[in-house]
């Protein structure tokens, strides 16, 4: 992170959450998505996520990164088009899982991870 003003590093002083939606393939399997985060503490699929409980379409893997850092590679498994991309805050975060329409727990849900970074990033 930089201070826009300064110009220097910008050090969070709290843990933080991030957010990564929508990772799927292609429509014919093709084109796979793929993310690799190192320095996060922890994760969250849809499985956990605010205990939705409901079934993630990622697969979750723990690599070395080159400077021996271990790190998670969230890689999707399920195809999908660009019509299950969330337009409001409020399609992912309800207070429950009721409070979610079936759409978004069938086809947004599967798709996301949650990643808990520490302070002193």
């Amino acid at each position: 992170f930089v201070d826009r003003t300064a110009g220097t590093r910008y050090v969070l002083q709290n843990e933080f959450l991030f957010f990564f939606f929508d990772l799927d393939t292609g429509l014919n399997g093709d084109l796979v998505e793929s993310v690799q985060i190192c320095d996060a503490v922890s994760y969250e699929t849809s499985v956990k996520f605010r205990n939705y409980g409901v079934p993630t379409t990622l697969d979750v893997s723990t690599v070395t990164n080159a400077k021996g850092n271990s790190c998670f590679l969230f890689t999707a498994t399920a195809p999908f088009s660009g019509a299950n991309n969330p337009t409001f805050q409020s399609d992912i975060f309800a207070p429950t899982v009721d409070d979610l329409s079936e759409y978004t727990i069938e086809n947004m849900l599967p798709f996301i991870v949650s990643l808990k970074f520490p302070p002193g990033l």
